[in-house]
């Protein structure tokens, strides 16, 4: 299995950052308040042909796969970025790597189903791990930037945690993946 992007994967991964620079944390939190779906963010990814990349041929898509559609540096203390200061540094660079743990699983559900082989495993294997690092992650800002991490302006609590934590939940919570791997991947009896 390749997970090297070639060059459509690579310039699609690229519209994604610039797509996140056009609707930046402003956009954001703008929406998370009036609790308004982002409209113009969706009607932009249509008016630039990314909206139905999944979609079949068939039905006007592009027909592609999955793999295809897959703080503290701005905070000084003490003269330099917090970031620079281990107890900052080491759970964030924790974080990112248990992300990029999660992304690789799910480039491997995403290949597997590309592949028509079966996904169960992989894809609850991938969205419990991605949910939890989501969560580990905004702990840790919000562990970086202390009180001010539950002020309207920088706050990583109002504006990410009900986010990430929804995402532990829903569309299938936590406990649902594990039971799953539990029982089809490890074969220990049925837990629910």
């Amino acid at each position: 299995m390749d997970f090297t992007l070639n060059s459509e994967q690579r310039q699609i991964s690229e519209y994604g950052g610039q797509l996140a620079r056009s609707f930046d944390h402003a956009y954001w939190l703008d929406h998370a308040r009036r609790h308004a779906f982002p409209l113009e963010m969706f009607q932009q990814i249509a008016k630039d042909g990314f909206l139905g990349m999944m979609a079949p041929e068939d039905y006007g898509g592009e027909g592609l796969g999955m793999t295809e559609m897959a703080f503290a540096s701005e905070r000084n203390l003490f003269g330099q970025p917090i970031g620079a200061h281990q107890g900052v540094q080491n759970p964030m660079a924790k974080a990112y790597t248990n992300i990029k743990m999660a992304s690789l699983m799910a480039r491997r559900a995403a290949w597997e189903f590309d592949s028509s082989l079966p996904t169960g495993a992989s894809t609850n294997m991938a969205k419990y791990a991605v949910a939890e690092a989501g969560i580990e992650a905004v702990d840790d800002a919000l562990q970086a930037h202390g009180g001010s991490g539950f002020t309207e302006e920088t706050g990583p609590y109002e504006q990410l945690y009900p986010l990430v934590r929804l995402l532990r939940t829903a569309p299938v919570n936590r406990e649902l993946c594990l039971s799953f791997v539990g029982e089809k991947v490890m074969g220990l009896p049925r837990s629910y």
